[in-house]
């Protein structure tokens, strides 16, 4: 990628890919931006740890903008796999966004994200997330360059007594124990049995040394090798599991409360394995001291616990709208063979990303590159999007526009109820980049 010059007010700001003896400045750069680095105090070592550790930290995907040997800006995409109904599907997550302080205002965050953007495209991968504040700054900036919001980040927060006094009313019959590294095999079984079900990261064997390894990672750069803890529960085999965040006995700064943990991966196959799982770190956590606990879960596990939204939401950009659809053609065409129907039909449908044609023949979906047809809806992006990845099913109201000539509407809408049913993905705390 060749070097790009941008005259930014009266300083002339370099944008280019990373280069060897960058990440010093980088370091300095997410210290100064983000409390949260400055209170666990990452180094030029944790950098290259990350580097080293996550197969999808390529430097091709590092960007920094610079003035005169100082790292003014930077941006990163990590390459990361989404399952949708059984198949990873590549995505680039978005991550440590940073402009220094003194060049904000300029330009300088969204010039290195289309960077990024651009990039992503010529490895062919159709698909950005990200995960920011609501309604700060770097939210505005986001929604500017076609960024839309997916989903809220949700939790269930609890007292440590209360969870016990619910879970100890229950009779279960499974062996709790902490997870070893002999497991690992067992937890990734489990943990794609979970995700052809609720979606999520794909994760290759390999992942599992950055959760149960010497570094446990917790959240991008953020690893403990105390406070990270992993339990099994067993009933004839393997039944659930849970990994759990501890910053009473992290050895490094975090931004997480001393008097609370945090459940930030966890799957089970039953109700009972939950809950013994519940259980188990409960009576841990009261032996230690800690207060309250912070649950993810796709589905309300307490009745004592109250749900809240957190301050962050995950966003979407497609880069390549027609090419995404492409690559979901095989899933959308399974979708209808399963649902007993098909259909005879082609359709325009337009969106802020761009125009492609739908062909439904059968139960074979086809995407195409926009062809002159008559028949033609308009959807919003921040729908489209939702819907495609299943944090929303299709329904009515999705259309903003519509032009049917020759397609029944009735059979329209019920093939793309059935293409594009509601399937709520979980994306796990400990996967966020």
């Amino acid at each position: 990628m060749s070097l790009r010059a941008y005259r930014v007010v009266k300083v002339r700001v370099m944008f280019r890919v990373y280069k060897a003896g960058d990440e010093g400045g980088i370091v300095s750069l997410l210290r100064e931006c983000f409390s949260s680095y400055r209170e666990w105090g990452l180094t030029v070592s944790d950098w290259f740890n990350l580097r080293s550790d996550d197969p999808g930290f390529l430097d091709s995907l590092v960007f920094v903008a610079e003035d005169d040997g100082t790292i003014a800006g930077h941006v990163q995409a990590v390459l990361k796999d989404l399952r949708v109904d059984g198949r990873c599907m590549s995505f680039g997550g978005i991550a440590n966004v940073a402009t220094k302080p003194s060049y904000r205002g300029r330009g300088i965050a969204s010039n290195l994200l289309r960077m990024a953007h651009d990039s992503l495209r010529n490895m062919e991968i159709h698909l950005a997330m990200l995960y920011t504040g609501l309604r700060g700054v770097p939210h505005r900036v986001y929604r500017r360059l076609g960024y839309v919001d997916l989903a809220l980040e949700r939790r269930e927060v609890c007292s440590v007594k209360d969870v016990l006094d619910e879970v100890e009313t229950y009779k279960l019959e499974f062996d709790v124990r902490e997870v070893e590294e002999g497991d690992r095999d067992a937890l990734l079984k489990l943990y794609n049995e979970w995700s052809k079900i609720h979606g999520g990261i794909c994760r290759e064997k390999g992942y599992w040394s950055r959760i149960i390894g010497e570094r446990r990672y917790y959240h991008t750069f953020f690893y403990d090798t105390r406070g990270i803890l992993g339990f099994l529960a067993e009933r004839e085999g393997p039944e659930g599991y849970v990994i759990l965040a501890v910053p009473k006995l992290m050895n490094r700064g975090t931004w997480m409360r001393s008097d609370t943990a945090e459940v930030i991966d966890m799957v089970y196959r039953s109700k009972g394995a939950a809950y013994a799982l519940l259980r188990h770190v409960a009576k841990f956590l009261e032996r230690i001291g800690v207060k309250e606990l912070v649950i993810s879960s796709p589905e309300k596990l307490l009745g004592s616990s109250e749900s809240v939204d957190g301050e962050g939401v995950l966003m979407g950009l497609l880069l390549d709208q027609t090419s995404f659809m492409e690559s979901m053609s095989e899933v959308l065409s399974e979708r209808l063979d399963e649902s007993g129907l098909g259909a005879d039909l082609k359709v325009k449908l337009e969106t802020e990303y761009g125009v492609f044609t739908l062909r439904v023949r059968g139960s074979e979906v086809k995407v195409s590159k926009d062809e002159e047809l008559d028949d033609k809806i308009h959807m919003g992006s921040s729908e489209f999007l939702r819907m495609i990845l299943g944090f929303k099913g299709f329904s009515e109201e999705m259309i903003e526009k519509a032009n049917l000539i020759s397609v029944s509407w009735r059979k329209l809408r019920t093939i793309l109820q059935l293409m594009f049913p509601r399937s709520k993905p979980v994306i796990q705390p400990i996967d966020i980049w």
